[in-house]
């Protein structure tokens, strides 16, 4: 617990992906650092796909994190499949890896808790802008001080007082379950289209795939919507065998936010982007755009306030826009099954659209971070 009063580089609000990078990447370049966190490391993970793309691939090693990729199942496509066969196979330009949620978690949090100059707080903080410049901090009556702010406590995106608002976004939900390898096996990320929403399968290590459902969030019981659109996709069913647990599921569809930086505060991940998990890109870009937070929580310290925001706004836009847009695309097409099955062979077919969209797909590598 920081003693009362204290005046910290960065507050970092929010240890997920996101969060953990930003105050790892900033404690490494010598700032002092406080994260705030309410859940415990005993708390169940957050429902996702899972794989993890080139850009937050980078990351991880950055971070020193290479152990976490040891154990993970690379993947060299991502496949989106029609309900009638059509399927646009989209080969990555450097292999993503399949990790599991729960083991990155682990990894992140040991690391925070051996890095020197980071301090916790187990509890949630609210920040509101001082005159002087800095930010003070509330839980209670134990007021704390912080030069920048870095949000990143998710699709909520509490923590910052007067927080810009968010565009409009599919209302969505997601249903995620672990299962043992069917006999059939994945080359890769599947994305299949059913008449009850999206199946999404990523490969994990040991013979087990992450199955994945994601629809409409107005329905009651979204695991009978899970297995109605199993029944519904016999090609899924081929890849999975018994499931492992429960399923976890999770709200989605929280558009970007307007405005991703301000005056020495930041968003990242989900708190800025909020990107349909359709593309299996969320845990990528929580961790590019933590990174970018870094960077510009360092020049907003050294007093670089406007190179900051307008440089994370800039490099977070190039992350998330064109994303977006592919994303609602291919749910726009979903509401038009016998066009989208269209589209998919026709963007097949056409090797230098299928190129663009493999880039989109992938990412930019424009991001940077603190001590990199």
């Amino acid at each position: 617990m920081p003693r009362r009063g204290t005046l910290f580089d960065a507050a970092v609000l929010g240890a997920g992906p996101a969060g953990a990078t930003a105050a790892l990447l900033l404690a490494g370049a010598g700032h002092r650092v406080l994260i705030a966190e309410p859940r415990s490391a005993t708390a169940p993970p957050k429902p996702c796909g899972e794989g993890l793309m080139a850009g937050g691939v980078e990351v991880l090693r950055v971070l020193g994190l290479d152990q976490v990729l040891e154990g993970a199942r690379s993947f060299e496509q991502v496949s989106f499949i029609g309900r009638w066969g059509a399927r646009l196979d989209l080969p990555l330009p450097s292999p993503g890896f399949a990790v599991e949620r729960a083991a990155l978690d682990r990894a992140l949090r040991a690391a925070l808790e051996e890095a020197p100059g980071i301090t916790w707080f187990p509890g949630r903080l609210q920040a509101r802008k001082q005159a002087d410049g800095a930010f003070l901090l509330r839980e209670g009556a134990a007021p704390l001080r912080a030069r920048t702010v870095i949000v990143a406590t998710g699709l909520a995106g509490t923590g910052l007082t007067d927080l810009p608002p968010r565009g409009w976004a599919r209302q969505r939900m997601g249903v995620r379950r672990h299962h043992l390898a069917g006999p059939r096996s994945l080359a890769g990320v599947e994305v299949h289209s059913t008449a009850a929403g999206e199946l999404y399968l990523t490969p994990l290590s040991n013979g087990r795939v992450n199955l994945a459902w994601l629809g409409p969030r107005a329905c009651v019981r979204p695991e009978q919507q899970l297995e109605a659109a199993l029944a519904s996709a016999p090609l899924v069913a081929e890849a999975l065998g018994p499931a492992l647990g429960r399923a976890g599921a999770r709200r989605l569809g929280a558009a970007p936010r307007t405005q991703v930086a301000g005056a020495g505060w930041f968003l990242a991940g989900d708190s800025a982007a909020g990107l349909d998990p359709l593309l299996g890109a969320g845990v990528t870009i929580a961790l590019t755009t933590g990174r970018s937070a870094a960077y510009s929580a360092e020049l907003a310290i050294g007093g670089r306030l406007e190179a900051a925001r307008t440089g994370h706004t800039r490099r977070v836009r190039a992350e998330v826009r064109q994303r977006a847009r592919l994303a609602e695309g291919l749910l726009a097409l979903g509401d038009h099954p016998v066009l989208r099955e269209g589209a998919l062979r026709l963007l097949h077919a056409v090797p230098s659209v299928r190129d663009a969209l493999t880039r989109l797909a992938q990412g930019p590598r424009v991001l940077q971070g603190a001590s990199s």
